[in-house]
């Protein structure tokens, strides 16, 4: 900082007696701002018209350099237009540069407008990258115009397009909607043998997903995975700068993922993901929940169980025939072993008929198909729920950390295929230290629930749905201890100036599952004393709530009158705790 001092000071009082090797060291000086605190230093000095004097290119250099990174921009575009700054083919590049990193139109515009300014003062070539920023512009700005442009000027003064310029082209020819067109440039520099960048092959492969075209984006794909190296069993993945010059890289895997769950492919999923892991590449927490999404939309076989019905009694029917007109007198043994197994398993549905149904419907309520399609979406939801398990044991294996998305999905997921117990199990592990529990125990009480209320509310009513009430009483406890249940309590203004507590409950939907949460959310104003403040319950369906509470919780029922149920529209009823059998609840308890 002195010698920036001493170097602001010296300019002021003698700018003419500089000499040449003094800009040096003023230019080699300004090179070592590097930090925050010595771009902030440099400030007074950077801005100040004198450094332009200098007949050494460095300080004008380092100048605009820092002038950028304090995010001056507009006076470095001000100093290029005023012909104070000398517009060289690296001063026009990092201007533009900067100008690509600005959400603003306006600056944009100032790009272009640059550009054509350095282009009636220079005499040489601009650089590569003054295109390349060119061409960004374009893309950003959506000006096919202002592309064409560039591309007459690069003609005219034979400068080729390298596999960048294309790689934009590509992108602004699928927003375009000229997709085909975009499909034919890709083929065409292949043959040229001419390779994409992979992050301009990640945004064409992105936009061939968005338009649907699902065959070309595999075929294009599949042609850049044949030159994707196979890492040996056993030695180390790919360092970071070698990974950077290969065809694809993880978020290329990512964008095929997505569009196979977009597909409904979920095999050709994770034929990429362990085609990914084969070359050495590690997944990120984002392929992840890409493969969660992908199971999650796994979809269902589908049978006409009215045919199979009628197969199954046309072959038995058969059978019967066949057996009517058939000599068993040699075949004794085999009818006996026969009906030994169908009789072994007749006494089985027998015995245990519940565990019959309840491995076909697990749920108890809810639309129930005919058996053989029942059975054969099971078999699916067996097969996705393994599938998710294993990308969950994948993250941990690979010391990833789940964030909000990977809960949410994984949630989701196990409600849709029918298995909330993994969720709760996952959510409850106190051994994983990325488990809702363990953040919870880390952070302590300033730790909110990560589920969103919607997907919280699924699991608990998945939960409810198989009976698995334990689960839903650890779940619903740990969420209502983080701040979950927070959005659906509400002070209500009451007559007297006191205020009342309102649990808005209508997003349980089921009275089931809003009877279990009414007795979860009222126990703790019940534990010691009668509650000072009226306490109320909105729910959908309040006679079939306070039938549920009659069966499963008398003693809460009796809290409730039938004659204070209030219309909170929209199907909604008020259930408020009646307090004069409150009063006599606590007087029968001090007895």
């Amino acid at each position: 900082m002195k010698e920036l001092d001493a170097i602001k000071t010296n300019l002021e009082s003698t700018p003419t007696a500089v000499s040449v090797d003094y800009w040096r060291d003023v230019g080699r000086t300004l090179g070592k701002c590097r930090s925050s605190d010595l771009l902030e230093a440099a400030r007074p000095l950077v801005t100040k018209t004198s450094l332009l004097a200098s007949p050494v290119g460095v300080v004008h250099n380092e100048m605009i350099r820092i002038l950028l990174n304090l995010g001056l921009l507009d006076d470095v575009i001000a100093m290029a237009k005023s012909g104070a700054l000398p517009l060289t083919s690296r001063t026009v590049s990092r201007i533009l540069g900067a100008c690509v990193r600005e959400s603003n139109k306006d600056k944009f515009v100032q790009g272009f407008e640059l550009f054509d300014l350095a282009c009636t003062q220079q005499q040489q070539v601009p650089h590569m990258s003054t295109f390349h920023s060119l061409f960004i512009l374009c893309a950003k700005s959506n000006d096919q115009a202002r592309l064409a442009q560039v591309k007459r000027y690069m003609q005219q003064h034979n400068v080729a397009m390298d596999a960048v310029c294309h790689g934009i082209c590509l992108r602004m020819d699928c927003r375009a909607g000229n997709v085909t067109e975009a499909i034919a440039r890709y083929h065409q520099l292949t043959r040229d043998g001419m390779t994409l960048p992979v992050n301009h092959l990640n945004d064409f492969l992105d936009d061939l997903t968005e338009s649907d075209h699902y065959d070309d984006a595999v075929q294009i794909f599949e042609t850049a995975q044949t030159n994707m190296p196979i890492k040996p069993w056993g030695k180390a993945p790919p360092l970071d700068e070698t990974a950077g010059r290969l065809p694809l890289n993880v978020i290329s895997y990512n964008i095929m993922i997505k569009l196979c769950g977009k597909e409904h492919r979920m095999d050709e999923a994770f034929k990429w993901y362990e085609a990914m892991k084969a070359t050495g590449l590690k997944p990120s927490t984002v392929t992840i929940n890409t493969m969660l999404h992908g199971v999650f939309h796994g979809q269902f076989r589908t049978v006409n169980a009215a045919a199979i019905y009628s197969g199954l009694a046309g072959l038995g029917a058969i059978v019967a025939t066949a057996l009517y007109s058939s000599d068993l007198s040699e075949s004794t043994g085999a009818i006996g072993i026969t009906s030994a197994v169908a009789a072994s398993m007749a006494v089985g549905i027998y015995v245990n008929p519940f565990g019959v149904k309840k491995a076909i419907y697990p749920n108890e309520s809810g639309q129930r198909e005919p058996i053989p399609q029942a059975i054969l979406r099971r078999l699916d939801e067996e097969e996705h729920i393994g599938r998710l398990m294993f990308l969950w044991q994948e993250l941990l294996g690979y010391g990833l950390t789940p964030d909000l998305a990977t809960f949410d999905i994984l949630v989701r997921t196990c409600v849709r295929k029918r298995h909330p117990e993994l969720a709760a199990t996952v959510l409850l592990d106190a051994t994983n230290p990325n488990s809702i529990v363990s953040r919870r125990k880390a952070k302590g009480p300033s730790y909110h629930f990560e589920l969103s209320l919607a997907t919280t509310v699924q699991l608990l009513q998945a939960l409810v749905a198989q009976n698995l009430l334990p689960l839903f009483d650890q779940v619903f406890t740990l969420a209502n201890g983080t701040h979950r249940f927070q959005d659906i309590t509400k002070r209500v203004p009451e007559k007297g100036g006191r205020g009342g507590i309102r649990y808005t409950l209508g997003v349980f939907q089921t009275p089931k599952a809003t009877a279990l949460a009414l007795v979860k959310l009222l126990n703790p104003h019940m534990k010691h004393s009668m509650p000072s403040q009226p306490i109320s319950f909105e729910v959908q369906n309040s006679h079939a709530v306070l039938d549920v509470l009659d069966a499963m919780y008398p003693a809460t029922r009796a809290l409730f009158v039938m004659e204070d149920v209030q219309g909170a529209g929209h199907g909604l009823g008020v259930l408020p705790l009646n307090r004069q059998r409150l009063q006599a609840h606590f007087k029968s308890r001090h007895r």
